[in-house]
């Protein structure tokens, strides 16, 4: 959850202070934790950012700068944590590494349905793997940027920044690199519409249509 809290300035603007201890227990972390005892070193610290409104040609915009520090949670709890899950992950791909197609941070994507090696699958089990469904087909562009077809003929369609919205407009023909829904008609697009983002006009935010590269 964010914290916030609006001031007044000289110049009669606001200043709005955000704190994200999740974005900066990672750039910030202890101070010299180990090296001393300063006592003033026992808690981390994470970045208060103050974000400057004001106008422009009738358009909002914001400027950043960095505030000060203040004390967070022990942020290596999270380090170490993340850190094992990764390394279990690691090694289930790699006792079945003749197999893997795709790995994420707590998935694995194999050929055949024989069970893994080396790994416990339970459905509810704190700990375990679970199969999460079966494919006859799957094609791999990158990390977040695959497809696969379930055996019912679904089309399983995961691209970081493409609405879900816009799934029905890739194939297994079309899906690589440099595919853009440009080159698409609205009829292709159809009634869902392409994808929005926000855009700054005089008065106000909108949001706008726009295109999807997959790059």
């Amino acid at each position: 959850m964010r914290n916030r809290k609006e001031s007044n300035t000289e110049k009669t603007q606001k200043s709005v202070y955000f704190t994200s201890p999740h974005i900066s227990c990672l750039t910030i972390g202890p101070k010299k934790r180990c090296l001393n005892n300063n006592k003033n070193n026992i808690k981390d610290r994470y970045l208060v950012v103050i974000r400057w409104h004001n106008l422009k040609d009738d358009i909002l915009e914001f400027t950043s700068v960095k505030g000060d520090e203040r004390a967070t949670i022990y942020s290596p709890v999270a380090a170490f944590v993340t850190s094992y899950a990764r390394e279990y992950t690691i090694k289930s791909c790699m006792q079945n590494i003749d197999r893997l197609l795709y790995c994420d941070t707590d998935s694995m994507h194999l050929i055949g349905d024989t069970d893994p090696n080396g790994i416990y699958v339970d459905d509810t089990a704190l700990g375990a793997w679970k199969l999460e469904n079966t494919f006859v087909q799957g094609k791999y562009l990158r990390q977040k940027c695959y497809m696969e077809e379930w055996p019912d003929g679904t089309m399983n369609v995961t691209v970081a920044g493409l609405p879900k919205k816009l799934s029905h407009v890739l194939n297994f023909d079309n899906f690589k690199v440099g595919f853009t829904t440009a080159d698409l008609t609205d009829e292709e697009i159809g009634a869902a519409g392409r994808k929005l983002t926000y855009r700054h006009v005089p008065g106000g935010v909108i949001l706008a249509e726009t295109d999807f590269t997959i790059q």
